[in-house]
């Protein structure tokens, strides 16, 4: 597993990068190298973190967030239950 997507809230200083991020999705490049932290603080390392905006096009919602790679902290220590949740959709019916 490792990888973690969804809706991206940003936070006022996101309104400094978001044309270029905007031009720059779908394009397959990208000018940022973008870090998260947890609620807590902690940094998440990763091997990539990226943003696609298509919010000119949907509003708000429109704003995607992607985490690959996640190795530390642990990634069934950052979405407790979703690693055994995955692993029992196996156990059904077999």
């Amino acid at each position: 597993m490792g990888v973690a997507y969804g809706r991206f809230f940003p936070v006022v200083g996101y309104s400094a990068i978001q044309m270029k991020v905007i031009a720059e999705t779908g394009s397959g490049k990208t000018s940022y190298y973008f870090q998260v932290k947890t609620p807590n603080q902690l940094w998440i390392e990763a091997i990539g973190v990226s943003i696609s905006d298509y919010s000119q096009e949907v509003g708000a919602e429109g704003i995607e967030i992607s985490v690959v790679g996640i190795s530390n902290p642990p990634y069934d220590l950052l979405f407790q239950g979703h690693v055994e949740a995955y692993e029992r959709s196996f156990q059904q019916g077999g």
